[in-house]
């Protein structure tokens, strides 16, 4: 049969995928043969056309590709379309016929009607169907089990002339019509419909949506469309200034020398109640030790050692360092989960306004947004705040600061009394913590309205969303939603919205994820859950905390590189072409110039 298809012929797969697979199963015993249809038989085709019948003919493939017709000797036939063939090649009841020689279609089908055979003669329900057809007796809506119950001319028991599948054959009933390439791992309504055309069981539908459900293939490839998981759980309100902060970075910026030193990011300090910003210029290079000197010199020295710090988990908050500094000063980490920034949201759109400022006065060669620094602080806190309402500089202070503008004699009084400003910044705090809590519960409320409420428990299985995830395959496009299943640890927190995971050690993300990166899986009875060791995701890449050390003349040097997370031992030597952020390369080129760190040896 395969040399009646030419190449160029083009089909419409969506339709014809299932006649594609029975040209490959019957090609070898059906090749080189002039084959027939019985015409004494009729048939009505799935066709838009449903009232019109066609007679078995036969039919060969032409050069246009849109008729299937076979040379026969007794003349010609055509169907128009290929839908009405795939009707004729697995009906059970077509008649093919080789110079007078009968083959039967169902012939296609052979194992699997074998199977049904065997499956119905040791199934006690089938047995006593099979005796009592033929005897009217009382059925359902007045029907007597004659015409509900019948058997055809294989011999199989017949539902209303759907062929009934025994108990033990049903799995594979449905792994043939959901599991194959043909079948396509569909939904359970369409699965369903298909399994309907031919066979019948009680129950069939129920047990289509469970084996569907529980598919593993189609728990990793389909997406979900459900609301994301996950509540929204504010951080408690504050009680007063500095108690609680929030740190973060914004970084790549381009390297401007200051002072004898060169910088490239700035570390944004938030005060959560009063929403009182610094903002202070630091290299991209800086380390534990070089960030815990900052935050003494800009934020202790000031304002105390606060109760907690929210941060993400970037390599500098995460390390040992930084731990042991924050628990000698009885401070505690709230790192935010991994995928998750809405954690640190609120320092995440101040680094927004600060860029705002900066993109609008910044020269053309921006090289002086260190300067604008101070100006871009002062401007975010004498502006209002709708979560505190008023500028954070004054709920802090107690008294907004003058800038231009203002008129003498406008602006407020400040009590020369020290206990009645003490008394008033207290109400003022007070009335802040209460505005910041009333504010976080209409966001929860809002953001609630889109999210769902979803929690899992110890020892449940759960798959990761690959949304995130550094992955090596060419496409996110034809890549799988999910990889898993994981099992779950442990519950993070008391909200259930992080979860710690029982990941492999081939798995190179952190294991505590948010509740919206996972999804539940739903395993069979008789599954054997096993976590997916390798699943596909790319190499850990190494980014560069530090050059400690260089040698070498310019044209030819190589630098000692320090990686983040890693220590000292795991140091390297690299050349300038193996470096992915040049602008790195180029603030310790420029520190060199200078002499300022006192890096390296003399080229």
């Amino acid at each position: 049969m395969k040399h009646y298809l030419p190449r160029q012929i083009l089909f419409d797969w969506g339709l014809h995928l299932f006649i594609i697979a029975k040209l490959r199963i019957s090609s070898s015993s059906l090749e080189d043969k002039p084959l027939a249809l019985d015409k004494d038989r009729l048939f009505p085709c799935e066709s838009a056309d449903r009232d019109r019948v066609y007679s078995r003919q036969a039919v060969e493939c032409d050069q246009t590709g849109s008729h299937l017709v076979v040379p026969v000797a007794d003349g010609r036939a055509e169907l128009q379309h290929l839908r009405r063939v795939a009707r004729v090649l697995r009906t059970s009841r077509t008649t093919f016929s080789e110079e007078g020689t009968a083959v039967t279609a169902s012939a296609l089908q052979e194992p699997l009607q074998d199977a049904l055979l065997a499956a119905q003669q040791g199934d006690a329900f089938v047995a006593q169907q099979k005796q009592i057809v033929g005897v009217s007796c009382e059925a359902t809506a007045g029907e007597s089990s004659s015409e509900v119950w019948s058997t055809n001319d294989e011999g199989l028991l017949c539902y209303r002339g759907k062929i009934f599948v025994p108990a033990g054959l049903r799995n594979e009933i449905l792994m043939l019509f959901h599991d194959d390439e043909v079948a396509g791992h569909q939904g359970g309504t369409k699965t369903c419909k298909r399994i309907q055309v031919q066979y019948y069981w009680p129950g069939l539908r129920r047990d289509v949506r469970r084996y569907v459900s529980t598919c593993r293939e189609c728990q990793l490839a389909k997406p979900r469309h459900h609301k994301p998981y996950g509540l929204l759980a504010p951080l408690p309100a504050p009680s007063r200034p500095w108690q609680e902060i929030s740190m973060d970075f914004i970084t790549d910026l381009p390297p401007v020398r200051c002072e004898k030193k060169i910088y490239s990011s700035i570390l944004v300090v938030v005060d959560r109640l009063t929403r009182y910003a610094r903002y202070i210029p630091v290299s991209s290079r800086i380390s534990t030790d070089g960030l815990a000197e900052v935050f003494l010199r800009e934020i202790f020295k000031h304002y105390g050692m606060p109760n907690g710090i929210v941060s993400d988990r970037g390599s500098l908050f995460t390390s040992k360092f930084w731990a042991t500094f924050c628990h000698l000063l009885q401070c505690k980490r709230r790192l935010s989960t991994t995928f998750h920034p809405q954690t640190d949201g609120q320092t995440e759109r101040i680094n927004q306004t600060i860029e705002q400022y900066l993109r609008t006065f910044c020269n053309k060669e921006q090289s002086d947004w260190v300067d604008k620094l101070p100006l871009a602080e002062f401007t975010y806190n004498t502006s209002n705040h709708g979560t505190v309402g008023g500028a954070p500089a004054e709920v802090l202070m107690g008294f907004h600061p003058r800038s231009q503008g203002h008129v003498k004699g406008h602006l407020e009084t400040i009590s020369s009394h020290a206990s009645d400003r003490v008394r008033g910044l207290r109400e003022l705090h007070g009335r802040t913590s209460l505005m910041i809590s009333r504010a976080q519960e209409r966001q929860a409320r809002y953001y609630n309205q889109h999210r769902e409420q979803m929690s899992f428990e110890e020892g449940d299985w759960v798959l990761i969303s690959t949304r995130n995830l550094p992955l090596k395959r060419p496409t996110r496009k034809l890549t799988a939603k999910f990889v898993g299943p994981y099992q779950i640890e442990a519950v993070v927190g008391g909200h259930k919205l992080a979860y710690r995971l029982r990941l492999p050690s081939t798995v190179k993300i952190h294991n505590v994820l948010p509740v919206s990166s996972l999804e539940p899986y739903r395993g069979r009875d008789s599954e054997i859950v096993e976590p997916e060791d390798n699943p596909f995701m790319a190499e850990t890449t190494y980014d560069i905390e530090q050059i400690v050390d260089h040698h070498g003349p310019k044209s030819r040097r190589r630098y000692l590189v320090k990686w983040k997370g890693h220590g000292n031992e795991e140091n390297s030597w690299v050349s300038r072409g193996d470096f992915v952020d040049k602008a790195f390369l180029m603030e310790y080129e420029q520190g060199l110039e200078i002499g300022s760190d006192g890096l390296g040896t003399s080229p």
